[in-house]
């Protein structure tokens, strides 16, 4: 036992000069660990500005761009964009201030595609069941239904909206009964001169 306490009663100069050595290096590596986060910070802001950059000068060039209602929305590059014609796919699926936001970023021409008997947007409940006239005009409406388009007689009656009549998907049966269940309207496109379909 006293040899222990000789041993480290020799040792211990050494083990404090080791220590203060030891607590340096902690020290300049802080330091430097703190350099390195912030020269990592920058770079990255620096690669999310290069991006930004890049996309919004890909899109300005692009002679089509293609996105989705909630990307165009979210994406600086596209949301700030302007285009020639702007074309909205599935538009009764959506709310119609997400259609207006799109439609706006065209310049001479918006043409919307969809079925206004199919489902409609997918609305959080406190959206979908209130009573406030601003989310019932703007959220709780499609483009459709803000303009009376509510049914296949309302559709052909409207001016600004062309009807597809004619079905080349499906064969007889289920064509009648889409007909029977929702469209009332629909006809074969082997009805079509010069059509063949199967």
């Amino acid at each position: 036992r006293a040899l222990v306490q000789r041993y480290r009663r020799d040792r211990l100069p050494q083990l404090d000069e080791r220590r203060a050595v030891l607590r340096a290096e902690r020290a300049d590596g802080a330091a430097e660990r703190a350099d390195l986060e912030a020269e990592h910070r920058r770079l990255v802001e620096r690669s999310r500005t290069l991006r930004t950059d890049a996309e919004a000068e890909l899109i300005g060039r692009a002679q089509v761009v293609a996105a989705t209602l909630a990307r165009a929305r979210i994406r600086r590059a596209v949301a700030e964009a302007r285009f020639d014609v702007v074309l909205v796919d599935e538009a009764g699926a959506a709310t119609l201030v997400e259609v207006l936001l799109a439609v706006s970023r065209a310049s001479t021409t918006a043409v919307l595609l969809g079925d206004f008997l199919q489902l409609g947007p997918v609305l959080h409940r406190a959206v979908d069941t209130s009573t406030h006239q601003a989310v019932r005009t703007w959220v709780q409406s499609t483009c459709f239904s803000h303009l009376g388009i509510t049914s296949p007689q309302a559709a052909l009656r409207h001016p600004g909206c062309m009807a597809l009549l004619h079905q080349f998907r499906f064969g007889p049966g289920l064509r009648r009964l889409a007909n029977d269940v929702v469209y009332q309207g629909l006809r074969d496109a082997r009805d079509l001169p010069g059509v063949r379909a199967n």
